[in-house]
């Protein structure tokens, strides 16, 4: 879909600045290596969610403009 287009960039943008901190000011690998873990499972959540928003409002939208025969 088109608009999910921009706000994946969105997710994709904040989560590369998130792992940007962590590769900055966390120097244990271990410690690192689940940090960005989290990161990555955050932004899958948010991508879904954001897939389920976009097709519940799709079905909403089209369930009220439908025509009544």
């Amino acid at each position: 879909m088109f608009i999910n287009t921009f706000a994946y960039a969105a997710v994709d943008a904040i989560q590369n600045s998130k792992k940007q901190f962590v590769s900055t000011f966390v120097k244990n690998e271990d410690v690192s290596k689940i940090l960005n873990q989290f990161v990555d499972a955050q932004a899958q959540y948010t991508k879904s969610a954001i897939d389920a928003g976009i097709a519940a409002s799709s079905a909403f939208s089209a369930l009220v403009t439908k025509k009544v025969k």
